[in-house]
């Protein structure tokens, strides 16, 4: 019962490793993710007629045995069939070699199944006698020849490939080498002994480095690149500051918790620099820029804790919270004597207004922002008036 334990052992590591691969409408993240789907229904197929195989071999059931070999050669060249179609899409080069690979599989899976039809005239594959006998053909070490030299020179190719690429590419031919050689090795043991599940061994541990290789790392550089896609979306590119769409998933997180009555105290403080236009017209668009970072450097320099995020050209709005919230009148009469400093001796100008979330009457971030607007405004036209 060995043979069945191995044979079941590799079908259940399988599915573990890969359940939400084998889970409906799934959406997976790395190149070929589809190919590679349906490369692991290949080899979950094989388990299966592999483990019976065992079972009906141990129960000495001979006709049983000998409709299962047949699938079992039957799955076996569909699986290697699959594998070669998922190394050719999912290297992606397109070119020759990936051109020959995926002929060797379907050359090789039409052989088997030619095999197993003169089977039925002649035992060229194997045969089963009544005694639950199992002898293999000359077909069969045929077969297994071909594997071998399919997965070495797939492997040899891949590692030729790995040591002249870098970063993903590098890794995606490394997982190509790893499974060929674990199948390679396996198959050769194979030849020697046909009463041990050396071929479901292989693919046990070449679908281990594949989920290493190919699913763990491709959904990292996924990750990766989202992140970093979502870190340039959400940052300002001129100030380093958080950008209008960081605002609005803040914004919506926080409607949320006012919603569900989670929300703890806080502040919004709206900042508006004045006479931009007139710099940018003046002196150019370079100099309206320098006075955006200064004036942002000034915001920063004050809200050292709180976030900071560029809603327009010329406006900016932070949300304080916690050690900042408790200091926020300190902070804005702190702001404000920069402010009025800058005024006097030509430094950046910026209007700002603060206003508290009101737990009672506000039912969104945006009535506590609409309020720190209008007091902006009039500490925009009272700076305005006093520069007069």
């Amino acid at each position: 019962m060995a043979y069945t334990f191995i044979a079941s052992l590799s079908a259940l590591v399988l599915i573990l490793i890969n359940i939400d691969l084998f889970l409906p409408n799934k959406a997976s993240v790395f190149p070929a993710a589809k190919e590679y789907r349906w490369f692991l229904f290949g080899v979950l197929v094989f388990h299966v007629a592999d483990l019976l195989w065992g079972v009906f071999y141990a129960n000495k059931l001979p006709l049983a045995l000998s409709i299962d070999t047949n699938l079992f050669f039957l799955f076996q060249a569909l699986s290697v069939l699959l594998w070669a179609r998922y190394v050719f899409r999912y290297l992606a080069d397109d070119d020759v070699v990936h051109r020959i690979i995926f002929g060797l599989g379907v050359a090789f899976f039409l052989f088997q199944v030619g095999a197993l039809i003169a089977n039925f005239f002649t035992p060229v594959l194997f045969s089963v006698d009544l005694e639950t006998n199992y002898v293999p053909g000359m077909l069969r070490y045929v077969a297994l020849g071909v594997q071998i030299f399919m997965f070495f020179a797939i492997s040899v190719y891949a590692l030729v490939m790995a040591i002249r690429s870098k970063g993903a590419k590098r890794a995606r031919h490394s997982a190509v080498v790893a499974f060929g050689v674990f199948m390679a090795a396996a198959v050769v043991l194979q030849i020697y002994d046909p009463l041990m599940p050396y071929y479901s061994i292989g693919y046990l541990l070449g679908i281990c480095a594949l989920h290493t290789f190919v699913v763990n790392y491709e959904r990292r550089a996924a990750e990766l690149e989202l992140n970093q896609t979502k870190t340039l979306v959400f940052t300002d590119p001129l100030t380093g500051v958080q950008s209008k769409h960081a605002y609005v998933d803040v914004e919506a997180a926080v409607d949320e918790k006012i919603v569900n009555h989670a929300q703890e105290p806080f502040a919004v403080m709206v900042f508006d620099l004045n006479d931009l236009k007139k710099t940018n017209d003046e002196k150019g668009h370079g100099a309206g820029d320098d006075y955006i970072i200064e004036s942002v450097r000034l915001i920063c320099r004050t809200l050292r804790d709180s976030p900071v995020y560029r809603v327009g050209g010329d406006e900016f709005v932070s949300i304080l919270t916690v050690k900042e919230y408790d200091l926020r009148y300190d902070l804005r009469k702190e702001f404000d004597g920069h402010v009025d400093a800058n005024l006097a001796h030509g430094g950046a100008v910026v209007s700002s207004g603060l206003s508290d979330y009101n737990p009672d009457e506000d039912q969104t971030l945006r009535q506590v922002f609409v309020r720190a607007d209008t007091l902006m405004y009039s500490r925009k036209r009272e700076l305005k008036k006093r520069a007069s």
